[in-house]
């Protein structure tokens, strides 16, 4: 199966048939964060504060029709402190994740189109910037909000390498799936300098005709970045293709874990989507025994068979892949298509990735650590 079928193979035509798997998934990474993003917009989560601000402002003889600082006087009302975090957290969160998705839509559709410098012009902010944000606020929100209320021009600007590893850090170590990420390498890919294979060279090049800072980024005599590459040659697609999954994975597992902190989604749900996330990943990029496909035959063997000749399904990593995408599989011995209700399966089994899973680590799903390695 050469596609995973969630994009029309028209759209897909100018991509290597080898990575239309890998553009496809980057896409369904970006529709599961729009997906959370809308219903927590839609549940108006983020205002169930305006009745507390209301009891508060008629308690001191206002209006919320008046002109006054309403947020500050959430700050400064002991009482509604914890809705005064609430109300800037939930709105930085959804705001962020909005912003970042739109960005991350247009970077995806640009290299559909081979227009790659676009492309990492508009992957620049969301990574290097949203990114980080969204990160900051599930890492250490108090300490971000504390930065974001005032003098935020200053504080918000220029944060050192050190710091930023150590939100990832601490980021990481909040998510449920932990292990299959490093902070550091995620630093990495985005920011630095003297990674020939990272994204800052490209996000430099991308943005500016003649660069000069650091042995990787200076501009070679008669040539100008970018402006005179062949778009018909795949070098990039080979580039792009080996980190931005990984990267967006990241991006889908911090975004869905400050999501939760606003407010917990329904535990089974946020299992079944971290596992589904991670399934899919580990079956596209990853390597050697497929531990989730013997996890997924030892707890729900007897319902992975054909809808038509009644055959064990084979869970190859294409099947685990589309399991977790489409919830389908296709049968190997008779190549019928057989739809699988994965969602009812891990609920009925109370099946949950945070308690009963075995996860694949970072060095099992593809190794980003050792490919930076070996790429230097």
């Amino acid at each position: 199966m050469l596609n995973l079928g969630i994009i029309d193979v028209n759209r897909l035509g100018l991509i290597p048939e080898k990575y239309w798997k890998a553009h496809e998934f980057c896409f369904y990474l970006h529709d599961q964060v729009a997906n959370i993003a809308v219903e927590y917009e839609l549940s108006e989560i983020a205002d169930f504060t305006i009745d507390e601000l209301y009891r508060a402002a008629a308690s001191q003889g206002h209006t919320l029709e008046e002109d006054f600082d309403y947020l500050a006087l959430l700050r400064d009302t002991p009482d509604l402190s914890p809705a005064y975090r609430h109300h800037l957290s939930s709105h930085l969160i959804i705001s962020l994740t909005y912003d970042l998705l739109n960005f991350l839509f247009e970077a995806l559709r640009c290299l559909e189109k081979r227009k790659f410098t676009v492309a990492f012009a508009l992957l620049r902010k969301p990574l290097k910037e949203n990114l980080l944000f969204l990160a900051w606020i599930l890492a250490d929100e108090a300490e971000f909000i504390a930065k974001f209320e005032a003098n935020t021009y200053n504080n918000l600007k220029g944060v050192q390498p050190e710091k930023r590893i150590q939100i990832f850090d601490r980021a990481v170590e909040m998510l449920p799936m932990r292990e299959a990420f490093d902070g550091e390498t995620i630093h990495d890919l985005i920011y630095s300098k003297e990674l020939p294979h990272g994204f800052e060279i490209a996000f430099q090049q991308a943005t500016h005709l003649v660069t000069s800072k650091g042995r990787f980024l200076r501009t070679e005599d008669l040539s100008l970045n970018f402006v005179f590459e062949d778009p018909s040659e795949d070098a990039n697609y080979d580039f792009i293709y080996s980190k931005l999954p990984y990267l967006l994975f990241f991006v889908t597992s911090v975004s869905a874990s400050a999501f939760n902190r606003i407010a917990e989604m329904n535990e089974q749900v946020y299992s079944t989507f971290i596992y589904k996330t991670l399934a899919a990943y580990d079956a596209l990029f990853g390597s050697g025994k497929n531990k989730i496909a013997a996890q997924l035959r030892s707890y729900f063997g007897e319902f992975l068979k054909c809808s038509h000749c009644k055959n064990n399904v084979r869970l190859t990593r294409d099947n685990v892949a589309h399991l977790m995408v489409n919830e389908h599989v296709l049968c190997t011995a008779c190549g019928t298509d057989s739809q699988i209700p994965l969602a009812w399966l891990f609920e009925q089994a109370g099946f949950s990735v945070i308690e009963n899973a075995d996860l694949p680590n970072e060095a099992e799903f593809g190794g980003p650590r050792k490919r930076l390695t070996d790429n230097v």
